[in-house]
């Protein structure tokens, strides 16, 4: 289980989460880092799992704990994959667990909700039909570009945004909070079109 915590979330409710859903692996970005570190970090105390923390580095943070790897150098030839082995893909079924999404906590304390892999593919089929979609797939020099407003630990992010432009093979650029200079900016250097 691979866990992206909402950037909202205190330290104790991440711990709550990442009991709950036995992650292996946290997702979080520069605004999270220092909150899901203490987190895991606690989390150490009880248990003799190791957590991987991945991390996107936008110049802000300085990366020097253990356990914790750089997006860019997960991604890179120089990593060592052993120590990614838990991302490892699996056997799977249809209605096995495929994401564990926390809620808002609008009807009491945030709590997981399950997706199994058979709603979530319906869910991206649907999305993916030529008459509905806005995306077109990769091919020869056309690329779709694609600005990540909501972010991935919001279901509209981590289906729309992440596993579809996966899927369409789109370039997602990601924006680390809205602000509309930002945003604009965004649309023109990259040349956004859907």
């Amino acid at each position: 289980m691979v866990l992206i915590p909402n950037s909202n979330e205190e330290k104790d409710e991440i711990m709550k989460q990442l009991k709950d859903s036995g992650a292996v692996c946290v997702i979080a970005g520069a605004e999270q880092l220092e909150t899901v570190k203490t987190a895991i970090d606690e989390m150490k105390l009880f248990s003799q799992d190791a957590i991987k923390l991945i991390t996107l580095n936008m110049g802000k943070v300085n990366i020097n704990s253990e356990g914790t790897v750089l997006f860019s150098d997960m991604v890179s030839d120089y990593v060592n994959s052993s120590e990614l082995s838990v991302l490892r893909r699996k056997h799977s079924n249809p209605d096995d667990l495929a994401f564990l999404p926390y809620s808002s906590g609008t009807t009491g304390l945030p709590k997981g909700v399950m997706l199994s892999n058979k709603s979530v593919l319906r869910n991206l089929l649907q999305i993916g039909i030529s008459e509905i979609t806005p995306f077109t797939e990769t091919a020869g020099q056309h690329q779709e570009v694609l600005p990540a407003i909501i972010p991935f630990y919001h279901i509209y992010g981590l289906t729309l945004l992440m596993t579809q432009s996966l899927i369409f093979g789109s370039k997602i650029v990601t924006l680390p909070k809205f602000e509309p200079k930002l945003l604009l900016d965004t649309l023109k250097f990259q040349q956004v079109m859907v």
